[in-house]
């Protein structure tokens, strides 16, 4: 499901089977925070999944919505992009926990 509280979270492990510990930068990735009347917003981020893009970058994917003025979901849950910086221990999602725009430029090698 998804909602208004939705997010990304990570927790890592020594091992396959546990005990997994959560990163102190828990959400990766949410606009929870941010003023629910903002313009043009894209709200309801998570379900993500990072990749390695062509230009040896890593992105990460998920899902958002974009409601209308009347806060209704015209067309659902839509696919978005962000480059993530994976330079520390954890991955962090760029824009991740501030407005995102409707539009984000594509990576280098995507056609």
């Amino acid at each position: 499901g998804t909602g208004d509280w939705h997010s990304e979270v990570i927790f890592t492990s020594d091992h396959p089977k546990g005990p997994y510990r959560p990163a102190a930068s828990n959400p990766i990735l949410s606009q929870r925070y941010l003023d629910p009347d903002r313009e043009n917003k894209v709200d309801w981020a998570g379900h993500a999944d990072l990749v390695e893009g062509p230009d040896g970058k890593y992105y990460g994917v998920f899902l958002a919505i974009r409601p209308n003025a009347e806060n209704r979901v015209n067309i659902g849950r839509e696919t978005f992009i962000l480059p993530v910086d994976w330079s520390g221990k954890y991955p962090v999602f760029e824009n991740g926990l501030i407005p995102l725009e409707p539009k984000q430029k594509m990576p280098q090698g995507v056609a």
